[in-house]
């Protein structure tokens, strides 16, 4: 079975067998939709919009999210994008497709790639053609015979510092992306190559796999002991102040005490006179 969203928004493909047809999933001025889990792999072409061969082919579609997809063993390529802008493929398989792994052609522009295994495709990982500000990071390149064709006004790595754990300690830095023919040092021990590769200023020095977001800090939470104890000071020092500030039952014998004295000696300086 293929699949065809034409003009369509907003909705959900998911859960999909696509695979041994023309192609997976056609979108053609189809915006803000979402395919997740499907399959799209062995496709072969065969006439009309079937001759694409593509796992997605996307014409005129934006905002679009494709995640945890199978791309692979297509006749062209596992995604293929034509002006197509602000799309975003995560945790996506995209491997041993006849020519690449995705195409991005003629104002394919600001789309992101995160999280993905390009691997083993014919030709290239990724071929770009007159498509700008494209985004690559945290993606494995495994078994590429050529990783990027073209890579110029394109990121090939996060455009700003993001949070990951990496051998079990949180860091904060920008990244790139993973490739098994490069290996690279890591003095600081952060996952990040000391030097770039090719394009991509912040190579991983392993898979993504061993790469993840950091946990959230635990809270302190304090004692009863310790709580009570800051309770019952306060209210000592509070009772203290109390009783030297406020007249009580025990002040009342000192203050008659110094009345009858301040008589006495006024009658003995009246006699005295």
């Amino acid at each position: 079975m293929e699949f065809t969203l034409a003009a369509a928004t907003s909705n959900l493909v998911s859960n999909n067998n696509l695979n041994s047809n023309g192609f997976g999933i056609y979108l053609d001025g189809s915006s803000g939709n979402r395919l997740s889990n499907n399959s799209a792999s062995n496709e072969k072409g065969g006439g009309g919009k079937a001759s694409l061969s593509d796992g997605i082919y996307m014409y005129n579609s934006n905002n679009n999210n494709v995640t945890q997809c199978d791309l692979s063993n297509n006749n062209n390529f596992g995604a293929s994008l034509y002006q197509s802008k602000n799309n975003v493929f995560s945790h996506n398989t995209i491997s041993a497709n006849a020519q690449f792994g995705v195409r991005l052609r003629d104002g394919s522009d600001n789309n992101e790639f995160s999280w993905n295994t390009f691997k083993a495709n014919e030709e290239n990982g990724v071929l770009i053609g007159d498509s700008n500000s494209n985004t690559f990071y945290f993606n494995n390149f495994v078994n590429e015979k050529s990783h990027f064709y073209t890579q110029e006004d394109n990121n090939i790595n996060s455009t700003k510092e993001l949070n990951y754990t990496f051998n079990g300690n949180p860091f904060s830095s920008f990244v790139g992306n993973y490739y098994s023919n490069y290996a690279g040092t890591d003095s600081d021990g952060n996952g990040i190559a000391d030097s770039s590769f090719g394009g991509d200023k912040h190579p991983l020095v392993k898979p993504i796999e061993n790469y993840g977001l950091p946990q959230a800090t635990p809270t302190p939470t304090a004692t009863l002991t310790s709580t009570s104890s800051v309770a019952d000071e306060n209210v000592t020092a509070t009772a203290a102040a109390q009783r030297v500030l406020t007249p009580g039952f025990e002040t009342v014998p000192a203050m008659l005490g110094l009345l009858f004295a301040a008589t006495i000696a006024a009658m003995l300086k009246k006699r005295a006179s």
